[in-house]
């Protein structure tokens, strides 16, 4: 028998987007409610490229985020959505 924690996260718990280098492992926080700021290079090594401006993963990132926004702003009156996550990730 296997036993897992999950986690369940509102739309509304949802406060940043982390994304961190893989290069030198820093990270950044960036507000969902701040969607024009992704940044393109590492602020900590400012070595690695994390987007290219206009990219496919840089506007789906944005997407992503304004979507998230939209969800945790609207008026849901006949279901709720939430995210449900592994506590270890897995």
């Amino acid at each position: 028998m296997t036993l897992s924690n999950r986690y369940i996260i509102g739309f509304s718990e949802i406060l940043a987007l982390r994304i961190t280098c893989t290069k030198c492992k820093g990270s950044l926080s960036v507000s969902i409610d701040r969607t024009s700021h992704i940044p393109e290079r590492c602020q900590m090594c400012q070595d690695n490229q994390l987007f290219q401006s206009n990219g496919a993963e840089h506007n789906a990132v944005l997407a992503l985020m304004d979507r998230l926004v939209t969800l945790r702003d609207s008026k849901l009156t006949t279901y709720q959505i939430a995210f449900e996550v592994d506590q270890d990730g897995s």
